[in-house]
C-alpha cells in the first residue's frame, strides 16, 4: 500500500510543458510589475531627496536674506545718524549729551522768550525766539514776522 501512495502523490506533481510555460509568463509578467513598482519607488525617493536639498538650500537663503536685511537696517541707522550729526554739529560740539539733555529738559525747566529785531533798510524783521539756559547757544525759531 506504501507504494501505491508514492505513486499517486507523484503523478499529482507531474505538470505538462504547457502548463510549466503558463506559469513562467505569469511569474514573469508579475516580475515586470514588481520591477515597475520599484523603479517608481526609486524615482520618488530621487524626488523626495531633491525636494529635500532644495528645502534646505531656501532655508539658509532665508536667513541670508536675514542677515543681510539686518546689516542694511544698520547702515541705513549709522547714515541716518551721521547726517543727524553733520545737520546739527553745535549740539555734538557741545557739552551737552542727549543723555545730560534728558536730565536737564523737564516741564519745570526755565524758558525764555526772546525777541530777536533785525533792522536791514526799509524794513524791520521781527522773530520770536525760544531760549533754554541750561542749553548755550540753544535757540529755535517760533515765527517769522515781517513789517
Amino acid at each position: 500500500m506504501k507504494r501505491s501512495f508514492k505513486q499517486i502523490s507523484e503523478t499529482q506533481n507531474a505538470h505538462s510543458v504547457l502548463e510549466i510555460t503558463k506559469l513562467v509568463s505569469i511569474n514573469v509578467k508579475h516580475a515586470q510589475k514588481e520591477v515597475k513598482y520599484v523603479n517608481i519607488l526609486c524615482l520618488s525617493a530621487s524626488i523626495a531627496k531633491k525636494n529635500m536639498h532644495l528645502a534646505q538650500k531656501n532655508v539658509y537663503l532665508l536667513q541670508e536674506l536675514r542677515r543681510t536685511g539686518e546689516k542694511m537696517k544698520l547702515k541705513v541707522n549709522l547714515k541716518l545718524k551721521r547726517k543727524v550729526k553733520l545737520v546739527n554739529p553745535q549740539l555734538s560740539s557741545n557739552s551737552n549729551s542727549p543723555a545730560k539733555c534728558k536730565q536737564n529738559l523737564n516741564p519745570q525747566t526755565p524758558v525764555k522768550i526772546r525777541e530777536l529785531r533785525n533792522d536791514s533798510g526799509d524794513k524791520l524783521d521781527r522773530m520770536q525766539a525760544v531760549e533754554i539756559p541750561a542749553f548755550q547757544n540753544s535757540y529755535n525759531l517760533l515765527s517769522d514776522d515781517s513789517d
